[in-house]
């Protein structure tokens, strides 16, 4: 059976009349999990989608290859935020994210955040770009959010969040870690 985060996106693609409505319930989605996932809300104090943000800090509203904008919990700088959501087997190009990595280049940003819903390795000539960047890069891909505790089905049916319960630790794993 398909994950929770697999039958969600399906229920997305089914409910989506364009491409553009598509992708902005997964920047929603990605929101979500930007805020509510242990990991990552411990490195982020606050997300945006890029039009609210841009408002506050004199951007253009207009979207310019930035999805969300992310505070770094640290208080220094902002985290621009690409979403790309794209079949499973679908592997990302250069020019998929040219205009994110040209609309993210400007000092406020320290770091970079691909978000995307394939399981492929990102293209090698995109690969070259984010190696030669000067700021931080990382990737969130569909296998980590389908292990955050966010029910996905919950959200996109019911709009709201929900967290699964933590797992307990075995007893073995208890003795391991006295």
């Amino acid at each position: 059976m398909p994950s929770s985060l697999r039958q969600a996106l399906d229920i997305i693609r089914e409910n989506s009349s364009s491409d553009v409505e598509m992708g902005t319930k997964f920047e929603k989605l990605s929101k979500i999990f930007l805020e509510h996932d242990a990991t990552q809300a411990q490195q982020f104090s606050q997300v945006w989608h890029y039009s609210d943000w841009a408002q506050e800090h004199g951007y253009q509203k207009k979207d310019i290859g930035i999805d969300l904008v992310a505070k770094n919990a640290s208080g220094e700088g902002f985290c621009a935020i690409q979403c790309k959501f794209y079949k499973f087997d679908n592997t990302i190009k250069k020019e998929d994210l040219d205009s994110f990595i040209s609309a993210s280049s400007t000092s406020d940003f320290t770091r970079l955040l691909l978000i995307d819903t394939s399981n492929e390795p990102i293209g090698r000539n995109a690969q070259a770009v984010f190696d030669k960047l000067d700021k931080e890069y990382n990737r969130i891909q569909l296998q980590e959010l389908e292990e955050s505790r966010i029910d996905w089905l919950t959200y996109v049916r019911e709009d709201r969040v929900r967290l699964s319960s933590k797992k307990d630790l075995r007893d073995h794993q208890i003795q391991a870690l006295k």
